[in-house]
């Protein structure tokens, strides 16, 4: 399961408002992107899930469950948890982004 990607590329719509800009890889389970949040017009971190793991329920427990836990965290160590789609056909959540090295 961990080979499975949607095949997002630079410049696609990862969801409405949400484009991507770099593949920052990602585990078994999510795709992480740099995108672009037209909305906030800011660069935000997508995760997305891939798609062998949509449709599983551990899976899905463990997006709702690091959701749930981001979003409730507040701490300048910590990105915050801007917006999130788990109807989406690719379920995904958007995170601050912090510029780093």
């Amino acid at each position: 399961m961990s080979d499975d990607r949607w095949g997002l590329a630079g410049g696609d719509e990862i969801a409405p408002g949400l484009t991507a800009v770099k593949d920052l890889g990602g585990g078994t389970v999510y795709e992480a992107w740099l995108a672009f949040d037209e909305r906030l017009h800011a660069p935000v971190v997508v995760k997305v899930l891939r798609p062998g793991h949509v449709e599983d329920p551990a899976s899905r427990a463990g997006f709702d469950r690091e959701i749930g836990l981001l979003s409730r965290l507040a701490h300048p160590g910590i990105t915050r948890v801007f917006s999130y789609d788990d109807e989406a056909e690719r379920p995904y959540f958007v995170l601050e982004h912090v510029d780093g090295p």
